[in-house]
């Protein structure tokens, strides 16, 4: 999935936006064990790779906003904030 986001993403900059929610919080990954985004990584990637790989997506997941606005009049957020997360109160 995050392939085909991030490839629309470049496609289509000034069209697709991506906010930040939940799951998009490498501390929230951990939450799921043996289900969750980080062992699936590391069960489909040798070691290094899957170490590699989850960094990088922790840091993409960092640099997503927790809103966006659109046109200066519509505020669109994820319904799920990460829970250690206050930089929402800023808002």
């Amino acid at each position: 999935i995050w392939s085909c986001v991030l490839a629309f993403k470049l496609a289509f900059p000034g069209s697709v936006y991506i906010n930040r929610g939940n799951h998009e919080d490498s501390s929230y990954w951990a939450q799921y064990g043996t289900a969750g985004f980080s062992r699936e990584i590391e069960v489909k990637y040798p070691r290094k790779e899957a170490d590699q790989l989850i960094d990088a997506f922790e840091a993409l997941c960092n640099s997503l906003p927790l809103v966006t606005i659109i046109d200066e009049r519509c505020v669109v957020l994820h319904g799920g904030f990460p829970r250690h997360h206050q930089a929402w109160m800023r808002v």
